[in-house]
């Protein structure tokens, strides 16, 4: 039996997935009937290499199934192989296990350092890197690998059981972070939190305060597609020029600069967890959505949690009124000077978030729209964004969200008294979190183990925020080769 695996973010070979997980595989099957699955355990192994700052050593560690008799295993091209044992190269970066080494293994350099290009936008920084090492730490992408595997008989069913660990660090399901750090977690809402804090980190805001943000930001989001642990690093500024103060990537990891705090309108601890639940996929002409409704349930759970005033939040979401955007329409963006979707977007969702709340007395909000575009199986366009305003509201309601999206047209922002009477919400004070390290009920408990193993499931998302801008190129993307097959590990969507 042959079967073709794939990890951390990269496009399976077959016409039948988009992605797999890493803690499942993706396999061509003859018409037999399949046997017990043979499982191969893979773990992938992220170590620093101080003395080659912008590369990390990864280690893959195989234990065959008894009824494997073939593997290959698909390098990225970039990769330098430094040892082999019970494998031996048999293409371009492609390597073949020997068929008799019960657990064979891979060791290579990578070059982790990714970059953004970026300009004009009152979010940027003056930094270019996404992802970076410094020898002493490093805060990257787990490299991508590719598998094919092969049984005994036509009716083996292989499968490859897979974890990614850090020989001293910690790994998410897309991210990693390698150095000295302090693990803190958070429990609320049927999500775990685990913020990681470099020992070189000097935070801006205090692990209660991260936790009671996105705690709450996590219990007011009723949008579904709630990941069970969500992992969030702080990035040092000290030594390195980052291009964005946050990026999420994966399905629920997440970087934010450590010097971000989170009592202010744009809030990034809230903004990134934001991404962490959409699930959608957005077309071309709904693209701005996914930066609006990031940027304005920051600004509004900031604003209910009674770390900004009403007229912080009312300027940050005024600036979509602002002449710079003038020319901007949401669902075009061949005509985004700038980037509207940060400014406009948030406006337009607040305009219909209030009018779908007037229109219900406050039982339907925009989170409904939200939800359902979430639970839709398929790219989202145009059509199906007003018909889901449309259900949950009125057809004037879905008029004027088509007029302020693919029009000039913008709504005036509300005032203070409007919200009041309208959105039911007085700021309240802060709220009692305790941070808690794994096992333990303790105030600001600090957990400082320095290896974690993590069961890991690929995803093809990285959202960098935060750079309001009008040219944007990427690099880094991480090509594969197995056998005679290219396959790219693409990232589905940034801004």
């Amino acid at each position: 039996m042959l079967g073709v695996t794939t990890t951390a973010a990269v496009a399976a070979p077959t016409a039948t997935a988009d992605h797999a997980d890493r803690d499942s595989s993706t396999s061509i099957q003859e018409n037999t009937t399949p046997t017990q699955p043979t499982t191969i355990e893979f773990e992938q192994e992220l170590r620093l290499v101080p003395e080659r700052p912008g590369e990390i050593a990864v280690v893959h560690r195989y234990r065959m199934g008894a009824n494997a008799t073939e593997m290959d295993v698909g390098l990225p091209l970039t990769a330098i192989v430094t040892q082999t044992a019970g494998f031996e190269q048999t293409g371009a970066q492609t390597y073949s296990w020997d068929g008799v080494t019960d657990n064979p293994q891979l060791r290579y350099r990578i070059a982790v350092n990714q970059t953004a290009s970026r300009s004009g936008g009152t979010l940027d920084d003056d930094g270019r890197l996404l992802f970076a090492d410094t020898g002493e730490w490093a805060l990257v992408r787990q490299p991508p690998s590719a598998h094919r595997l092969s049984g005994t008989t036509a009716t083996d069913s292989m499968q490859l059981s897979e974890r990614s660990i850090a020989e001293e660090g910690v790994t998410g399901t897309d991210m990693a972070y390698l150095g000295a750090y302090e693990e803190f977690t958070h429990t609320a809402h049927n999500q775990t939190f685990r913020l990681i804090v470099p020992e070189n980190a000097s935070m801006e805001a205090t692990p209660a305060e991260i936790f009671e943000t996105v705690s709450y930001s996590a219990g007011e989001l009723a949008v579904g597609a709630a990941e069970e642990t969500v992992l969030l690093i702080a990035a040092p500024t000290d030594s390195v020029p980052w291009a964005s103060r946050g990026v999420q990537s994966g399905p629920a990891d997440m970087w934010v600069q450590d010097t971000e705090p989170v009592t202010v309108p744009r809030n990034v601890w809230v903004h990134e967890y934001i991404h962490t639940r959409q699930t959608y996929d957005a077309d071309r002409e709904t693209e701005w959505f996914t930066e609006a409704t990031a940027t304005y349930y920051a600004a509004l759970f900031t604003y209910e949690q009674g770390d900004i005033s009403f007229s912080a939040l009312q300027h940050e979401l005024q600036q979509g009124e602002s002449d710079r955007y003038e020319d901007a329409v949401l669902s075009s963006k061949d005509t985004w000077e700038y980037r509207p979707d940060y400014t406009v977007g948030p406006l337009v969702i607040g305009a219909i978030d209030r009018e779908l709340r007037t229109e219900t007395n406050n039982t339907v909000t925009f989170q409904s729209v939200f939800r359902t575009l979430n639970q839709h199986d398929g790219p989202v366009n145009e059509r199906l964004f007003f018909d889901a305003i449309r259900s949950q509201g009125t057809e004037a309601i879905a008029e004027n969200a088509s007029r302020y999206t693919t029009t000039t047209d913008r709504p005036p922002m509300w005032d203070s008294q409007t919200h009041t009477d309208i959105f039911e919400t007085e700021p309240q004070s802060r709220l009692a979190v305790t941070d808690t390290k794994r096992g333990a009920t303790s105030t600001e408990n600090v957990n400082s183990t320095t290896q974690r193993a993590h069961t890991q499931s690929s995803s093809q998302t990285i959202v960098a925020s935060h750079p309001e801008t009008d040219d944007e190129t990427v690099s880094g993307v991480v090509p594969i080769a197995l056998l005679s097959i290219g396959i790219i590990g693409i990232w589905r969507r940034y801004v």
